[in-house]
């Protein structure tokens, strides 16, 4: 019955497959241009990927002229993006984005949080329509253009092109509160608070605060905002509801110190910040890397480490992982395969088709995977993302509970079923659940045709793209091989025993044999990447030293002395600076702005110790920028500068004074 179930998921991939194939929809054309490129694009030569094309990125190719680029397509079949495809406008029928010619290094993509960042666009058939994306509202600079899909930056036949509003509700707590805070009101101000207009005040009770929120509206918060988890989309901070002076703020060291949380669609999101984890005093300075938990799990800033720096175990610069999903009765040969040449194996089983005809039996499992890792897989194989909350925790939790029972030890690695970004295979409901499950990161089939090291450590382990599928390992093999630089490299293959015929055994007994029993080479599970990654992470740097937190992981680290190995509770006398080191706060003052109320003008005074770049900017209730009013070097002393509210509504805004090592923000009140 299992065999059948799953032979039938998979005619209904062919299907959909059949039908991306040959479309019964209606037939269009389309002009696809991108507007005010930067200079930096003069010239390159890029090509379009997409459902117009059959994402041939060899098919259609164009050049940057006079800050643009432009793309014709005829007589294309339209098909509707399934709800797989995230934040896709209302009728989207089509996807594309821009790549290097030849390979699948995106040049040109728009930020939909998600692991593809393919423009998603409806077009009308029968016509040409015209797509015009719009790069002066981008969010990075080259050679990585990532467009601001919510500004008015992509334009279909004069209409913006908007993804629906991402909707969630909310409740925060404040714990563990000092004493000193008993029966004081305290109001929240962000992202969060959608009308600028009012103030939403809660009592501390018990040493607790508490808000909740409904129907709220996410945006991912843009660039600027130093220190986010992975696509984080909420902003706020906890203030006095009559000075509105901060009173509660997380230790980001930024220009405003509110936190910064990533909230899942379509949950009940619990966010936690717990006071026992503060950092200094007035006011209370929570410490981000330990007290704040979404949804049960910290939540933790995301840090790129660089793989010059470090080395994997043993002082090695390669590593490889292998990772192959389902159980079929096949991988009794993929093991063999892999212990003749010294290779550490990664299977992610589904459990419900263990004892099912061509797959292995439970009583296999222990002995067969010994010296391997057995990861989770889920328990029937569906698309997680399109079930409920209870159906996502179910079909994880079983299955793993169903293989600790048979290894021994508890799974914390996942491998989502129909992997592939935009595909429905996982959103965030997915990993907020499969984390508070107590998986330590999750692969999917997102191939990153790269041996670099995961970035966004570590919330983008919980959508961890592999390297390549091991029908094209043979290349990548040769890579790593020929690997002479003294910087990280990781081969993360991956496939389906099964789905091996004669040939495609013989090209991986090849890789195993070019690959295995070597000397320079980490031959490691994916369970063993993931937590040597957090445990570069978690390294605490000062400006003379290192030390290692971790309890049972050495790190290797390079020294002026060479590749030194950090033991677990050592410390290393070392001149390296970390970049993530917390600068010290500065001793500058913001005064109040007088006269207060201001009608409409008023003078903001302020105190530089230090010579520097000095930031002072006006934001309304929502966070939001309304005026620069300094944004330039200046040298220590007194400053005095006006802000004339002409052109403003009656209002609460908040000024915000930012140096290299200070911040602060004050009330300012307009009536006119």
């Amino acid at each position: 019955m299992k065999t059948k179930m799953y032979i039938q998921s998979f005619a209904v991939v062919l299907f959909f497959l059949s039908v991306c194939a040959y479309p019964i929809h209606a037939q269009t054309s389309v002009h696809i241009q991108a507007i005010n490129l930067p200079v930096e694009f003069e010239g390159d030569e890029l090509a379009l990927a997409g459902t117009m094309n059959n994402w041939n990125n060899n098919f259609s190719i164009s050049v940057v002229t006079n800050d643009t680029l432009s793309f014709t397509f005829n007589d294309i079949e339209l098909t509707p993006l399934d709800h797989g495809w995230l934040d896709k406008p209302q009728g989207a029928n089509a996807a594309f984005s821009f790549f290097e010619p030849g390979t699948w290094n995106q040049r040109i993509v728009g930020n939909y949080g998600s692991n593809d960042n393919n423009f998603r666009v409806a077009l009308t058939s029968d016509t040409m329509n015209a797509v015009v994306i719009d790069a002066q509202y981008s969010l990075t600079p080259p050679p990585g253009l990532v467009i601001d899909i919510r500004q008015p930056s992509i334009i279909v036949n004069g209409i913006i092109q908007l993804p629906p509003p991402i909707i969630t509700n909310l409740t925060i707590s404040v714990i563990h509160l000092p004493d000193d805070f008993k029966d004081q009101n305290i109001a929240v101000v962000g992202s969060i608070v959608q009308d600028g207009m009012y103030l939403i005040e809660a009592t501390v009770v018990n040493n607790s605060l508490s808000f909740s929120f409904e129907n709220l509206e996410l945006s991912v918060l843009g660039l600027e905002w130093t220190g986010c988890p992975l696509d984080a989309n909420a902003m706020f901070a906890f203030v006095d509801p009559q000075t509105l002076v901060q009173e509660i703020i997380g230790d980001y060291n930024s220009n405003d110190n509110y936190f910064r949380v990533r909230l899942a669609e379509d949950m009940d999101n619990r966010v936690v910040i717990d006071a026992n984890h503060l950092t200094g005093a007035s006011p209370l300075t929570i410490d981000k890397s330990k007290g704040i938990t979404v949804n049960g799990n910290v939540q933790l800033p995301n840090r790129t480490i660089d793989p010059t720096q470090y080395a994997w175990s043993g002082g090695k610069w390669k590593a490889l992982i292998m990772s192959y999903d389902d159980g079929p009765a096949a991988d009794a040969q993929m093991v063999d395969l892999f212990n003749v040449n010294g290779i550490v194996g990664t299977f992610n089983l589904t459990s419900e088709f263990l004892d099912d005809d061509g797959f292995v039996t439970s009583a296999q499992v222990n002995s067969l995977y010994e010296d391997h890792e057995v990861a989770n897989h889920s328990e029937h194989h569906p698309y997680l993302a399109q079930g409920d909350t209870n159906s996502i925790k179910s079909e994880i939790k079983n299955c793993g509970d169903a293989l600790k029972n048979l290894v021994g030890y508890d799974i914390n690695g996942l491998a989502y079923p129909f992997g592939g970004a935009g595909t429905g295979a996982y959103d965030y409901r997915v990993i907020d659940i499969a984390q508070n499950l107590g998986i330590r990161y999750a692969r999917t089939t997102n191939d990153t045709r790269s041996l670099e090291i995961p970035s966004n450590i570590p919330d983008g382990l919980m959508q961890w793209d592999p390297t390549i599928n091991d029908w094209d390992g043979e290349a990548f093999a040769d890579q790593l091989i020929d690997w002479n630089q003294e910087c990280m490299a990781l081969l993360y293959m991956w496939g389906h025993s099964h789905f091996l015929d004669n040939a495609g055994w013989n090209r991986l007994t090849t890789i195993c044999q070019e690959l295995g029993n070597r000397d320079d080479i980490w031959y490691t599970r994916s369970i063993e990447v993931a937590d040597y990654l957090r445990a570069i992470y978690n390294l605490v740097y000062t400006d003379s030293s290192v030390y290692n937190p971790s309890p049972d992981i050495s790190v290797w680290v390079k020294t002026e002395n060479g590749l030194e190995e950090l033991e677990p509770g050592q410390e290393i006398i070392t001149n390296i600076v970390n970049s993530y080191i917390d600068n010290n706060w500065d001793l500058s003052v913001l005064n109040q702005n007088y006269p207060n109320p201001a009608n409409p003008k008023t003078v903001i005074s302020y105190e530089l110790s230090v010579k520097g770049k000095t930031l002072l900017t006006v934001y309304n209730l929502l966070g939001q920028k309304v005026k620069i009013l300094v944004n330039r070097e200046q040298e220590a002393g007194t400053y005095r500068v006006e802000f004339d509210g002409s052109g403003f509504t009656s209002s609460v805004y908040i000024y915000r004074l930012v140096t290299k090592e200070f911040s602060e923000s004050r009330k300012l009140l307009l009536i006119k």
